[in-house]
């Protein structure tokens, strides 16, 4: 048992200022903390990918790649260009010079790529149970809004306005979201059974069914905390951040295990668990 566990069983007025404090922190870091499904990687390059649906490689590399390489042939902050042609699609990565600012080179990337105008047209029409499937694509800037956010706009927003226009139109989100989406549920599905499953054991270790909640009742502490530390220190709460949490929690189970392993056997050894008595009786 650590001075500092010591410390806060015998002083549990500080204990609880200090829970509360954590507390508040938590909830006013949340309400400012900018919550994403991965968090944003810084990038020395800039990929352009074009879907060509029914060409084949050759195809790709003639009417995609050439005129994108001879576009941004030249362009200033690039530093080598590097295409690749597959089946339906061709992609060019354009690494930049060191030091060269990321958004400027692609804004001016974008701007080339604006001007050609040789692109040929789809040859193949996408369907899915004999519906057609039109794809929309689309990044921000992650400066001044999130994928999360500007989904959740579409889907309240536009969406509501194509279904009415458009009888039978059916919107799904796809890409991160999608993977968000997909994951969340998943990790929060499987989050809950491993708390039962702690339950459950503790439960036979302890002898009672009180007990256990105990030791579990720490976890939100420790999910406060995490989003206190995030917005501290200026980082984003991402999907990766949640699978921290979850391994966090069983740091915090076998914490809170011991204290109150702790406190059984003090009651066993017939301590008294009022501070208030303890403080009093040596007075007599």
């Amino acid at each position: 048992m650590t001075r500092a566990t010591r410390w806060f069983l015998r002083s549990p007025v500080a204990a609880n200022l200090l829970m509360v404090t954590l507390v508040a922190g938590g909830i006013a870091a949340i309400l400012n903390l900018t919550v994403r499904a991965f968090p944003e990687i810084a990038s020395s390059a800039v990929t352009v990918t074009v879907a060509y649906p029914g060409a084949s490689p050759t195809e790709v590399a003639e009417a995609i790649l050439t005129p994108i390489e001879e576009e941004l042939e030249g362009l200033e902050g690039l530093r080598k260009l590097s295409g690749s042609a597959t089946a339906g699609t061709g992609t060019v990565r354009a690494e930049l010079t060191r030091g060269a600012a990321l958004d400027e080179v692609r804004d001016d990337i974008e701007t080339a790529i604006a001007r050609i105008t040789t692109f040929p047209a789809p040859t193949e029409v996408i369907t899915r149970n004999g519906a057609r499937i039109v794809t929309v694509e689309a990044d921000v800037d992650s400066a001044v809004t999130t994928g999360g956010a500007e989904t959740a706009w579409v889907q309240r927003t536009v969406v509501p306005e194509l279904e009415a226009d458009l009888p039978g139109v059916t919107v799904t989100a796809g890409g991160k979201q999608e993977e968000a989406g997909r994951f969340g549920p998943a990790l929060a599905l499987n989050f809950g059974l491993a708390l039962l499953a702690i339950h459950a054991i503790l439960t036979l270790a302890f002898g009672s069914f009180t007990r256990p909640l105990i030791v579990l009742g720490a976890i939100p502490f420790g999910f406060v905390g995490a989003v206190f530390g995030h917005w501290l220190l200026g980082l984003d709460l991402t999907l990766l951040s949640m699978f921290g949490v979850v391994g966090l929690a069983g740091v915090i189970v076998n914490d809170a295990l011991l204290i109150v392993d702790y406190v059984i056997e003090r009651e066993a050894g017939g301590a008294d668990r009022s501070p208030r008595r303890r403080s009093i009786a040596p007075a007599r």
